[in-house]
């Protein structure tokens, strides 16, 4: 998996004071550990097989070893062993390299040099769905130049790019008596087309597909071709689908992040934990509010 994440900070005498108990194992395992995470920007396998094959630990020592620092460092979840001074350092790296790529577009925005739209090519697969969902800045510009046209067309559907198209192509008879009164379009529910999730477009909600949630996220401020390389990240939205996570549970997920981090995370791979956290909070009202059956005295 392609990573933005190269290198890392590494606090010395925060690593000494925290791990003065460990033996030389355990402290090559932990070493191993901390680089493996950095290098996933996410949780280590669930699996702890998995994971000591990721860290070369062979021998039942080594396994010993990388079993024990697991449970003493990291907390296990359903996305994998996870670690929030590593996702704070995650999120951290993250602030900074967001900083440098606005310097970075602020400068290549006075040249004229257009990019293809990625996922914008003719014959995008279904497994392309959430590249599609996606849609560069200039799709989003061209979708809402159909929508000021014409604003009973909804951004993304085959209605609004046919129409468009015609508007701006030359009529081969142009009649010397045009209709005054067009007839309205009489589908009220026309057919949305595979990219009818293009930014500026709401999902639905609770979202139903993982091109849902990269429309979500995108529309959030995440970075679009980061969310497409990380195969962690598109495997949680694929089990929010089917858990049934709605908006809000994520917008309170996020809203608890940055309350954490003190800004928003990095990738949306940390909020997996929080929603495990807020969701037993938000049955809890639910069941109570449910009435008692009455007692049967004997």
């Amino acid at each position: 998996m392609e990573t933005v994440l190269h290198y890392f900070h590494f606090n010395i005498g925060d690593y000494a004071g925290s791990t003065v108990q460990l033996n030389w194992l355990e402290s090559e395992a932990y070493h191993r550990l901390l680089k493996q995470y950095y290098l996933r920007e996410g949780p280590l396998p669930a699996d702890l097989a998995a994971t000591c094959r990721l860290l070369g630990a062979r021998t039942k020592a080594q396994k010993d070893a990388v079993h024990r620092v697991l449970e003493e460092y990291f907390t296990p979840t359903d996305a994998g062993w996870w670690q929030r001074r590593c996702e704070d350092e995650i999120a951290q790296a993250d602030v900074r390299s967001r900083r440098a790529a606005a310097g970075g577009r602020g400068r290549a925005s006075t040249r004229k040099d257009p990019r293809p739209v990625p996922g914008s090519q003719p014959g995008a697969g279904e497994d392309d769905a959430c590249a599609v969902a996606l849609a560069s800045v200039g799709a989003a510009s061209s979708a809402r130049a159909m929508a000021q046209a014409d604003p009973q067309l909804v951004p993304g559907t085959v209605q609004a790019r046919v129409k468009h198209e015609a508007s701006n192509a030359p009529s081969p008879n142009p009649s010397p008596n045009p209709n005054p009164n067009p007839s309205p379009n009489l589908n009220p529910n026309p057919p949305r087309a595979h990219a009818a999730y293009a930014p500026g477009v709401a999902p639905p909600d609770p979202p139903i597909a993982v091109g849902d949630w990269c429309n979500f996220f995108a529309r959030e401020g995440y970075d679009a071709g980061v969310m497409m390389r990380n195969a962690t990240l598109r495997a949680a939205m694929g089990e929010w689908v089917a858990r049934g996570v709605d908006q809000g549970l994520m917008r309170e997920a996020m809203a608890l992040a940055r309350a954490r981090l003190g800004e928003a995370p990095k990738s949306p791979n940390y909020l997996a934990h929080l929603i495990d956290e807020l969701r037993p909070r938000r049955a809890a009202p639910a069941a109570a509010a449910k009435p008692r059956p009455p007692v049967e005295k004997i």
